[in-house]
């Protein structure tokens, strides 16, 4: 938000702003990683695919967690 309201240089907004997703997905990955290997948290495994995929880290789409995921659905109600 500083970022967009001018309160802070554009630039160095950017990097940090570049770092702290670097950091952040980094560590989300290992995180998703060892919940889906323990089948635990399964909502916060899709929610952190998805927030990182969407910002564009590639390696969260991955054809074997779609299947997993999809896997997880009720087979009578399809959620």
């Amino acid at each position: 938000m500083t970022k967009n309201i001018g309160c802070i240089n554009q630039d160095t907004a950017n990097e940090n702003f570049n770092y702290f997703q670097d950091y952040f997905c980094a560590n989300i990955y290992q995180d998703a990683k060892i919940n889906l290997l323990n089948n635990i948290n399964q909502d916060l495994f899709i929610e952190q695919l998805l927030l990182c995929s969407i910002v564009g880290y590639e390696d969260f789409i991955r054809l074997d967690w779609f299947r997993t995921i999809l896997g997880w659905q009720h087979p009578d109600y399809a959620c």
